[in-house]
């Protein structure tokens, strides 16, 4: 079973009509309602969100120690640079613009991401 429903239909259709209000219809999109809905419950989410964080770290240096045989400062922040930093990156500009990023993009995330995780650059500090 999923988790119950965070907002009533009428909380979604009201941020919605604020939303429209301010800046018409193209400021409505499913991101930006969850955006002003959100503003409204950071407290509920905080403990989910610092558990997700500490499992996303810790992923990054079991990684970063299977990638580079030790965890060593420089070699974490490649990976996240790699893992992280890039995709994101990559992909904001056209979620913003409420566009998927084209296929495109995932070839060239992949090839900056294997030339930054690329043993020969690293300092095994």
């Amino acid at each position: 079973m999923g988790r119950p429903a965070k907002f009533t239909s009428s909380e979604i259709l009201d941020a919605a009509a604020r939303l429209i209000a301010r800046g018409g219809p193209r400021l409505t999109t499913v991101g930006t309602i969850a955006e002003a809905l959100a503003a409204r419950w950071p407290d509920e989410l905080g403990e989910e969100l610092a558990n997700l964080n500490v499992e996303i770290e810790q992923a990054l240096r079991d990684f970063t120690r299977r990638r580079y045989g030790r965890l060593t400062g420089t070699n974490l922040r490649r990976v996240t640079f790699a893992l992280v930093d890039v995709p994101y990156a990559a992909a904001r500009r056209y979620l913003l613009a409420g566009k998927p990023p084209p296929t495109a993009v995932d070839d060239l995330v992949t090839q900056v991401c294997a030339c930054v995780l690329d043993e020969q650059g690293t300092t095994r500090r």
